[in-house]
């Protein structure tokens, strides 16, 4: 009988953690048996498309976890982020917990509630995965658990997102692309000021920005201050972003802070040059070849711009971009030692 893998996720939605266990069950589904632990949402459909079996959960709480271990009896808990991480470690259960951490959240540098709280789970759990080595380095309390953490980045596979776009979808309508939530964390205001300073010199600067998120209405007013309507668009969530990327001479960035930065990965897949924030895991990917790691609003001003005007520049970087994500592809690797994880503590 195959042993069972419970993901722990604390959010209904799809995004680039949700997509890395996504790929862990991919990879490992002929040899245990995965379950998905979560709140309802626009996850549900993801999980009936691949046909992964899905455990409801009113709210992530000890109580409802409890429930949900004596009525399937996992082998595993695979706890997806700091909340469920947190939660897991609170269920005082022989069952082998394994924290994996997507993001590292501001409040890892301080004394604070938060990085008190994750310093307990870490002593509690079997294991700590981090997507970035930036993680470790700024979590306050690191030092009294690095015995259990280790990184491990995210399973990329150049070949995975390639066979979601077709010959039609290069066609380069867009000189920008960002694939991203409008949230606080990928700062999209200052996007948008970037963007409106961009303008000045280029009156016909084409944007696309792909994701939703609770600051969109806000964004809208940005643009609609700056004149902006006609160069920014908002697609939403796409349940295929690549076509955007495909679509796009360059990738943007303005997160505040970041995990491994997946999205960074699959823009250098399709070539896009990318300019993107000097935080996180994103430090690991782009180099100064492919793409540039801003600082200032000038950094990515100076670059956006000489990529733009510089056809040779551009090409040039755009065949690095690819040679890189070529470098980066790592799937077969990560899902290997993934399953060298479960196997320790099974």
């Amino acid at each position: 009988m195959k042993k069972k893998i419970f993901f722990i996720v604390n959010t209904s939605e799809f995004s680039g953690a949700e997509s890395v266990n996504f790929s862990i069950i991919e990879g490992l589904k002929k040899k245990y048996d995965f379950y998905w632990v979560s709140k309802s949402g626009n996850i549900n459909k993801f999980l009936a498309e691949s046909n992964i079996n899905w455990i409801e959960i009113k709210k992530l709480s000890v109580k409802e976890i409890k429930r949900i271990i004596k009525e399937y009896k996992p082998d595993i808990l695979h706890a997806t982020d700091f909340r469920a991480s947190v939660i897991c470690s609170l269920l005082n259960t022989k069952i082998p917990v394994i924290a994996h951490l997507h993001n590292n959240s501001p409040w890892l540098k301080k004394f604070c509630i938060n990085s008190f709280s994750f310093l307990y789970a870490g002593i509690k759990v079997n294991k700590i995965l981090t997507v970035s080595s930036s993680i470790e380095k700024e979590f306050i309390f690191s030092k009294f658990i690095k015995n259990k953490i280790t990184c491990i980045g995210n399973p990329v596979s150049r070949n995975k997102i390639l066979k979601k776009v077709t010959q039609n979808d290069y066609n380069k309508i867009y000189d920008i692309c960002c694939v991203a939530r409008l949230t606080e964390q990928k700062n999209p205001k200052r996007f948008i000021k970037i963007i409106y300073e961009l303008k000045k010199k280029n009156n016909d600067i084409k944007v696309v920005w792909v994701g939703s998120g609770e600051l969109l209405n806000e964004c809208l007013e940005l643009c609609k201050k700056y004149k902006l309507e006609n160069n920014i668009k908002f697609v939403g969530f796409q349940k295929n972003p690549y076509k955007y990327m495909a679509s796009s001479k360059i990738f943007m960035l303005t997160s505040s802070w970041e995990g491994y930065g997946l999205v960074v990965f699959e823009a250098l897949t399709f070539g896009l040059p990318c300019v993107v924030s000097n935080v996180g895991g994103i430090v690991d990917i782009v180099t100064n070849e492919c793409g540039k790691l801003c600082i200032s609003d000038e950094e990515y001003l100076n670059c956006i711009e000489n990529l733009l005007m510089n056809k040779m520049k551009y090409e040039k970087f755009s065949s690095e971009a690819i040679k890189r994500s070529i470098v980066l592809d790592n799937f077969d690797e990560y899902i290997n030692y993934i399953d060298k994880v479960y196997e320790e503590y099974i």
